[in-house]
């Protein structure tokens, strides 16, 4: 395969999946062609290697950043404005490179390229299907939002997604089975499947060192990002009607960032109503995070559509049993319906029934474990490696 000039696109690296993709992808690629980055926001990668086990910061790839309002840069209101100029910008500069690969959804860039979904926030109908309203939309902005969005999409320019048609040329990855299937059932696109890369690396410790006996037989962790969409709120009052029920003194660890918006000041709220059986325990990384997955004989996810959820991949290295909504790309990582639950009342229910029957866990931990090299970097590097070379050798 010819060396070529390959732009890795994603609007801002900060943290979470999709920004894990883009630092894989850049560091698989980088072995065969030559690597550029385009994001809005130049990355720290020494922090960015620190959270996701890369090594970019040894050897950084040339970052090409577009210039934008200083308003738009770090406002969380901003975010739709601040994509909407970045794609413009990626149409400008589509010319300069053989391949275009977006690491964070669909991009026009004017030319066929390599799209990898992550979610569906580029498509209205099925964000608002999944995700409640931010912060930005809610009070008295709420009558603003529709006018924003006008301006935002105005400045994007139409969004025709020529992607979506078969014959566009354009190679559209889903990152999950379920992600497949909406895409197959709303537009009729049939999209590979290609799994976002886990470190699982940093968790090996929490699976050595923490044998099921070993583990707080009724402790409970909820992973990843803190937003509305997780619903977290709903998580705590399962555990508290699972505490009722059965007798059981279940805990709950929520680690991810809490931030100052309205809705971290309702989770802080709830956990204060709800005592010391459930903790806030911060963002955390490394062997901070391993040592709460040790502690942890179940997961707790609360995302309906989640498109795929590495913070489950994540537990199930770690060997944690982690339960989640049917309804999801998560539902593919535990691919055990006894870890899946569709209601409050369900999810109760399989909690206490698991608690009572540790042989049943160690056999779900035991067929969990065996499946976790799916997800792993070495398999998401090798596979867009191939499917970059498959489309590079179609043009």
């Amino acid at each position: 395969m010819r060396r070529c000039r390959v732009a890795v696109t994603h609007p801002r690296l900060a943290r979470g999946g999709s920004e894990a993709t883009a630092l894989w992808t850049l560091t698989a690629l980088a072995r065969d062609h030559d690597v550029s980055l385009l994001t809005s926001v130049a990355p720290d990668w020494r922090r960015l290697d620190r959270f996701y086990g890369t090594t970019l910061a040894s050897c950084p790839p040339k970052v090409l950043l577009p210039r934008l309002p200083r308003f738009a840069l770090d406002r969380s209101d901003a975010v739709a404005l601040r994509h909407a100029l970045f794609e413009r910008f990626c149409r400008r500069v589509a010319g300069r490179f053989d391949v275009l690969v977006s690491s964070y959804n669909m991009v026009d860039f004017g030319v066929p390229a390599i799209h990898l979904l992550a979610d569906f926030t580029w498509d209205r109908s099925l964000a608002e299907r999944y995700d409640p309203a931010p912060a930005a939309k809610t009070g008295r902005l709420r009558s603003l939002y529709p006018l924003y969005r006008r301006v935002a999409e105005a400045v994007a320019g139409p969004a025709r997604w020529p992607m979506l048609k078969p014959d566009s040329g354009d190679l559209v990855l889903a990152n999950s089975a379920w992600t497949a299937a909406q895409m197959a059932e709303l537009f009729g696109l049939a999209t590979p499947v290609i799994f976002p890369p886990v470190d699982l690396g940093g968790h090996e410790n929490a699976r050595d060192a923490s044998a099921p006996s070993a583990r707080q037989p009724f402790h409970l962790v909820a992973l990843g990002r803190v937003a509305p969409e997780k619903r977290l709120l709903d998580l705590i009052a399962i555990v508290a009607e699972a505490r009722q029920r059965s007798g059981h003194a279940f805990t709950l660890a929520i680690v991810g960032g809490v931030g100052t918006d309205a809705h971290a000041q309702s989770l802080r709220d709830a956990a204060a109503r709800a005592g010391q059986w459930v903790t806030l325990e911060g963002e955390q990384t490394g062997a901070d995070k391993a040592a709460q997955l040790a502690r942890a004989t179940f997961g707790l996810h609360g995302r309906e559509g989640e498109p795929f959820g590495i913070a489950i991949a994540e537990m199930v290295h770690a060997g944690v049993l982690p339960l989640v909504p049917r309804d999801s790309g998560s539902a593919e990582i535990v691919f055990e319906d006894d870890l899946c639950w569709s209601t409050r009342a369900e999810a109760v229910e399989t909690l206490t029934a698991l608690a009572d029957d540790p042989t049943r866990q160690a056999a779900l931990r035991d067929r969990l474990a065996s499946s976790c090299e799916r997800f792993s970097v070495a398999t998401y590097c090798a596979d867009i490696r191939r499917h970059v070379a498959d489309f590079v050798g179609r043009r």
